[in-house]
């Protein structure tokens, strides 16, 4: 095997292991997006997007995106993920 080969490989391995997430122009608004706005816009699976959604309509409005924390059941590392790419609106 080459080392052209090799790098090739090498990259198409690397680049596997990153998590795809789409990329939206516009962020998504937590008080107004889906359980499928969630899935298919942020990548998030479907028990952390029906969490998410639930969250909003039993305890209200969230205020600003750090009130993803205090949805039960959803990890550090997904709100990380999703900060970039979600906004609150009034």
């Amino acid at each position: 095997m080459t080392l052209w080969r090799s790098w090739v490989r090498f990259g198409l391995f690397v680049a596997s292991l990153v998590p795809t997430v789409a990329v939206h122009a516009a962020a998504i608004d937590l008080n107004r997006a889906s359980v499928d706005e969630f899935r298919e816009g942020l990548g998030v699976g479907p028990v952390p997007a029906e969490r998410i959604v639930t969250h909003r309509e039993t305890v209200g409005r969230f205020r600003s995106v750090d009130d993803l924390r205090d949805v039960w059941g959803v990890s550090e590392r997904i709100i990380r993920r999703m900060m970039p790419h979600v906004t609150v609106r009034p």
